[in-house]
């Protein structure tokens, strides 16, 4: 492991909205943690602290104040998005209007920190205005890109538009409902973005080869470094149990396959919750499943529950929010994970279910071909195609029989090692 000679460790602080919602915040703090192992003095500002881990900070007291002023900020940028939308609920947590922050440059992990180290910062906690902030500072910025908001102009997405590709950038984007006074919105902010980052010079690391192509296509990357690093997983955690020994302490029968879904919010429809209805109901309409009558768990937050209802007579049963140590324990009993994301980066549930020896199944969208290696370690189902996604389902299942893929964790442990990205990081920060 190289380090840089100086006489004190380089300081990096790394910046996200929360340190455990959501997979961008989880990557965010196992990285930092990495670095602090490997002797850097990382540290983590966060609007939203749930870890008591001295080197998580808070940028607000958990007074009743400031946790209103900090609702009030997440409040406006969501309002705006809907607003700006149509008025589409649904889809309001698709873009991010950057109108909405607090100033970070008199705080001392700012003043002291050499690395400035962006994730995800949306819902309140950094808008263009703080980010501006941060440019008569002169320190090294670096974005890590969980999605492709830092090089659009507004959205986590793009899905088929490529729009912020062109000239003069994200002009009538599709995700907005045009008309005054938002009509051009997109575009101004691209155009706001595009000069912030001629005077902050960030560079941009993409959690996979998939988003950092993407990313390099970007008008608002031009003159950038824009890298591929992947992101930190929990070695230690996620280490493999036996299956029998995990559905005992689970208290979950031994003489059945088990399949695994969800999401931080299960029923959101960039996670394919729909898809995945359909495709179980294709699967368990199949003569091995009627034969094997498979358990499906579903762990994470469901807006709607009754729609399980309309899986019978599935037996799906829904085991909540679980802890990353609750979490390994369902890989481990689990057979099969399966994930019909539509919009996809680099999940850390693929990567944590396969250090478990657990195989996937999911749709071959953004970075997750980059993680299953087709029919070893899991199965790419044809994009939102929910015949091939049951199929896959069944052919993995099949293919667990006898036992936890070992294949799956040593991949993954060869693809994702942890004091190589820590140093590849490094290599960023210090060039």
């Amino acid at each position: 492991f190289f380090m840089p000679m100086s006489s004190r460790p380089l300081q990096i602080v790394h910046l996200c909205t929360s340190d455990s919602a959501g997979g961008a915040a989880i990557a965010a703090r196992r990285l930092m943690m990495a670095q602090r192992e490997a002797g850097l003095d990382a540290s983590m500002l966060v609007l939203h602290a749930s870890h008591r881990d001295p080197a998580v900070h808070a940028l607000r007291s958990d007074s009743v104040y400031s946790r209103g002023i900090a609702q009030w900020k997440k409040a406006l940028e969501a309002g705006a998005a809907w607003v700006a939308q149509g008025f589409r609920r649904a889809h309001v947590f698709d873009v991010s209007l950057p109108i909405a922050g607090f100033s970070l440059k008199h705080h001392p992990l700012i003043l002291e920190a050499d690395v400035i180290h962006i994730h995800w910062i949306n819902q309140g906690f950094l808008g263009l205005s703080s980010l501006r902030s941060l440019v008569q500072l002169k320190k090294k910025v670096l974005f890590t890109l969980h999605d492709e908001w830092a090089f659009t102009s507004l959205c986590h997405h793009a899905r088929d538009c490529r729009r912020f590709t062109e000239t003069p950038g994200c002009r009538d984007c599709p995700q907005l409902q045009p008309g005054i006074p938002f009509f051009g919105l997109a575009q101004r902010i691209f155009r706001a973005k595009r000069a912030l980052y001629k005077e902050l010079s960030p560079s941009f690391v993409g959690c996979s080869q998939w988003i950092t192509a993407e990313a390099r296509q970007s008008l608002l990357t031009q003159g950038c470094r824009v890298e591929a690093i992947p992101n930190v997983f929990d070695s230690k955690t996620f280490t493999p149990i036996p299956r029998e020994q995990a559905r005992i302490k689970l208290g979950l029968p031994a003489d059945r396959p088990i399949l695994l879904f969800g999401a931080a919010r299960t029923d959101d429809p960039r996670k394919g919750f729909a898809e995945m209805l359909k495709a179980l109901q294709i699967f368990y309409a199949t003569p091995y499943a009627q034969g094997q009558k498979p358990l499906a768990l579903l762990f994470g937050k469901i807006s709607h529950p009754e729609l399980l209802s309309s899986l019978a007579p599935i037996e799906c049963k829904s085991v909540g929010y679980l802890a990353p140590h609750d979490m390994a324990l369902h890989y481990a009993a689990a057979n099969l994970y399966v994930t019909p994301s539509l919009e996809e980066n680099l999940p850390n549930t693929i990567i944590e279910a396969a250090a478990m020896e657990c195989p996937t199944v999911a749709f071959e969208v953004g970075g997750i071909p980059e993680i299953i290696t087709h029919g070893v370690t899991g199965y790419l189902a044809r994009y939102r195609d929910v015949v091939d996604l049951a199929r896959g389902m069944e052919e993995m299942l099949r293919a667990t029989e006898k036992g936890p893929i070992a294949q799956c964790r040593t991949d993954v442990l060869h693809r994702y090692d942890t004091s190589s990205i820590v140093q590849q990081y490094l290599n960023v920060y210090t060039s």
